[in-house]
């Protein structure tokens, strides 16, 4: 006799449900970042000169990364949410080479200005640690966000991601003040900028963007977490990790002073 077909499993389904909606917000922030390197070449020449000399800069080798980045991960995002099954050799790929393009992603905008070497407060290897700490903190908060808003999953039945954010927030916090104090003592110029960062015309965006909605927010959100519900947390807590991603990079940016190379 034939056997019934069974259904899947609720299990299953959620899993699923997580996997693919994960993937196809995963493809949409790449184009949208792939839009803005594009729009910041300002010229197509630029951008067909980047395209052409994939190893001869840290932009190239940026732009590429995270140009193979977004293809690969739009591909696995059409197949599970069209065709509900990723070919093996697809799934592979995108565990391994994905990996690799995701960690180049993460460091290159790091390590391009630190290699600007006029600028003394960027021209350290820290530059690119803090990037990272704070990609991974920005990158779980993703996550715990769109958790948190989907209606088919119980984020308080699955709370190793909440877990993880303490210590992950930890780490930045530690490279962002070794950072910040290696920058305060290594000259006049670098320690300039530093008080331009914690006492001038960027301390509140410095304070307030990045310190208080980075930091303290998660900080009391954990200590909340047995009298508030945990998906309001959740929320609180990775929007303000996020704003905090975006108001790092640009007090960062914004904090530079020009040595001149020839006096």
């Amino acid at each position: 006799m034939p056997q019934p077909k069974t259904s899947p499993s609720p299990v299953i389904d959620r899993v699923q449900s997580r996997f693919s909606i994960g993937m196809l917000l995963s493809a949409c922030c790449l184009i949208l970042a792939s839009l803005c390197l594009l729009f910041d070449f300002q010229e197509p020449l630029g951008t067909w000169r980047v395209i052409l000399t994939p190893f001869v800069s840290i932009t190239s080798i940026g732009a590429h990364a995270l140009v193979l980045f977004t293809v690969l991960t739009t591909a696995v995002a059409v197949f599970v949410n069209i065709a509900r099954a990723v070919p093996r050799w697809l799934m592979w790929t995108a565990r391994t080479l994905g990996l690799l393009l995701a960690l180049v992603t993460m460091i290159y905008s790091g390590v391009l200005l630190k290699g600007l070497i006029a600028i003394e407060v960027w021209n350290t290897w820290l530059l690119p640690a803090l990037f990272v700490a704070s990609s991974f903190c920005c990158g779980l908060a993703v996550l715990l966000l769109t958790e948190s808003l989907l209606p088919l999953v119980d984020s308080a039945k699955s709370p190793q991601l909440w877990k993880m954010q303490m210590p992950l927030g930890a780490i930045e916090a530690f490279v962002l003040s070794v950072y910040v104090s290696d920058r305060f003592i290594h000259s006049a110029t670098t320690r300039s900028s530093i008080e331009t960062l914690l006492f001038g015309d960027y301390a509140l965006v410095f304070w307030i963007g990045v310190v208080f909605s980075g930091f303290l927010v998660p900080t009391l959100a954990r200590l909340l977490g047995k009298r508030v519900k945990r998906e309001y947390l959740t929320q609180v807590s990775a929007i303000g990790i996020l704003v905090a991603g975006f108001f790092l990079r640009l007090s960062v940016v914004g904090i530079a002073v020009r040595v001149p190379l020839f006096s």
